[in-house]
């Protein structure tokens, strides 16, 4: 609300002066005037003077007294954020949105508009601000950064490398430039740049956990695993230091990425052999994440892999490899109570209890999973085995027989 002071006007001083004169000079002549008029020289005259003067005195009065307009201009950008306090979104972009209309060049509003659509995940929106707002900014960096994650959600990666890559040009020591270049070279294909990009990054912030996880997947997907590896440990390695070091629970900020890298560590362990170690990642994925089904299939998965490799190995036991394909049927079990629709998981836990010699519920199962998904060859297969275990040879070989003519369909 304006102030009492911001509605005063304040009369210049020469103009106050001149109207002091000219009434001070009005008073002069109705006093001679009366005086004369009295004195009956030229009493028409003087009488005539007398309410000329009058009228002059109270045109005075009335342009002096008279209000003058306060030069008040909306702050329409004020407005939306008090709108914006008191939760009236809807009117807060409003106002934001008028503000721009007043002043274009005022990146005030831009910002608050462009943090919403990206909150809302409506990047279209973002980018049409950010387009707007770089014409008044083109050095601003944060437009650039802001866009190229929004476009990098659309998954226009090639805009969004553009728009990296003007950041580096803007600010070439800035890491994040590269960082997110990094990301974006990767989605589009180019491994050898993202690399380079993500190098130039780890050199001028030794602690940029993006870009080793980058270089961790292009490696990945080289099948060189061992540099995978590496870079997943110093992934993850960068993240515990950081919340480690951090002094303030509520400044922790955990990359989106966290759960990725540990799966990717994870399958890495297995290909390498290292069976235990990547147990270990993934039971911690299904701790923390212990609504996600999928968690559970990796570490049953895993498990049942390293029981394969248990039996094969002379110096274990028999009871330690149908202990660790028990819990992998528990872990399988518990993803479908996450979710009862998925066939797969029937398909998995038949396989388990296969293994096991439990061919009764292993056949309960697969003939769930066949019942979902009656198209899948690897059903009819693994159901074929299960009849031939029960003696039920002329059930296996009808399955094994439709098995044969699904593969011939697809090939």
């Amino acid at each position: 609300m304006p102030s009492l002071r911001d509605c005063t006007y304040t009369q210049p001083f020469n103009e106050i002066k001149i109207r002091n004169i000219f009434s001070f000079g009005c008073l002069i002549i109705i006093n001679h005037s009366y005086i004369s008029y009295h004195g009956n020289i030229m009493k028409r005259f003087y009488l005539y003077l007398f309410a000329i003067s009058l009228l002059g005195i109270c045109f005075a009065v009335a342009v002096h007294s008279k209000p003058k307009k306060a030069n008040n201009k909306v702050d329409y950008f004020e407005l939306g954020e008090a709108a914006w306090d008191n939760f009236q979104f809807e009117l807060a972009l409003e106002y934001y949105n008028k503000a721009i209309e007043v002043n274009p060049a005022d990146i005030r509003p831009y910002e608050k508009l462009i943090s919403f659509y990206i909150t809302i995940d409506n990047y279209s929106e973002a980018i049409d601000y950010c387009t707007k707002v770089i014409k008044c900014h083109p050095e601003n960096d944060m437009l650039y950064l802001q866009r190229g994650e929004s476009y990098k959600m659309l998954e226009d990666f090639k805009n969004a490398l553009n728009d990296y890559r003007q950041i580096i040009k803007l600010k070439p020591d800035y890491y994040l430039g590269y960082s997110t270049a990094a990301v974006v070279s990767y989605f589009l294909d180019e491994g050898d740049v993202a690399i380079n990009y993500a190098d130039k990054a780890i050199e001028l912030n030794p602690d940029d956990e993006q870009s080793y996880y980058v270089k961790a997947c292009v490696y990945f997907d080289r099948f060189d695993f061992e540099l995978a590896l590496g870079n997943a440990n110093l992934t993850i390695n960068t993240i515990n230091k950081r919340v480690f070091e951090a002094t303030d629970e509520n400044d922790i900020k955990l990359p989106s990425f966290l759960y990725d890298v540990y799966e990717l560590r994870g399958v890495t362990y297995r290909y390498l052999g290292q069976f235990e170690n990547a147990i270990k990642d993934f039971t911690f994925l299904a701790e923390l994440q212990s609504h996600e089904p999928n968690y559970f299939i990796l570490l049953a998965n895993t498990k049942f892999m390293y029981a394969t490799v248990l039996l094969n190995d002379s110096s274990i036991d028999q009871q330690e490899y149908e202990e660790m394909l028990l819990s992998a049927i528990d872990d399988v079990s518990a993803a479908i109570e996450l979710d009862e629709e998925n066939p797969s998981f029937f398909f998995s836990r038949a396989l388990m209890k296969h293994s096991l010699n439990d061919n009764v519920g292993a056949l309960v199962d697969i003939n769930t999973a066949i019942r979902m998904n009656a198209d899948d060859p690897l059903y009819y297969s693994l159901r074929s085995e299960i009849y031939e275990a029960l003696g039920n040879n002329e059930a296996a070989e009808k399955d094994f027989e439709y098995y044969q003519s699904l593969i011939d369909e697809d090939e």
